[in-house]
């Protein structure tokens, strides 16, 4: 299994994920969405193509998360350059990811962001979700 090099942007105090640079990442598959419409995606698939950046937030529609999404959004072309790709990860259900994904004042229609409305991908980057 590859390894990921992955960023953890955590908005909410002193969580820190316990992996480690070089450390396997847990697979996942999950529905997510971009430019409004559901996708459905997998870690190791995305690795396939090279490097992911996986960020975890609390909820779409916030002022730290969404500011954070825009500041994705508007560099995607920078990771895409170097090769990487994005998936941001949120508790939110689709149908607001869906709206979160389009809104241009957000993901603006450019970043991925994906489902985990039960926690499962947040504690298998041993994240708390509580």
């Amino acid at each position: 299994m590859k390894t990921l090099a992955f960023s953890l942007l955590l908005l909410a105090g002193a969580a820190q994920a316990a992996l480690k640079p070089g450390d396997t990442a847990p697979d996942f598959r999950t529905t997510a969405a971009l430019a409004g419409q559901t996708v459905e995606v997998q870690l190791q698939a995305a690795l396939a193509k090279g490097p992911v950046v996986v960020y975890f937030y609390p909820a779409a529609f916030t002022g730290g998360c969404n500011l954070q999404a825009h500041e994705f959004a508007e560099n995607l072309a920078r990771f895409t350059a170097a090769g990487a790709s994005i998936i941001g990860v949120s508790g939110d259900g689709i149908e607001r990811l869906r709206e979160f994904s389009a809104d241009p004042e957000t993901c603006a229609g450019r970043l991925t962001v994906a489902s985990d409305a039960q926690g499962q991908i947040a504690r298998g980057f041993d994240i708390a979700t509580t």
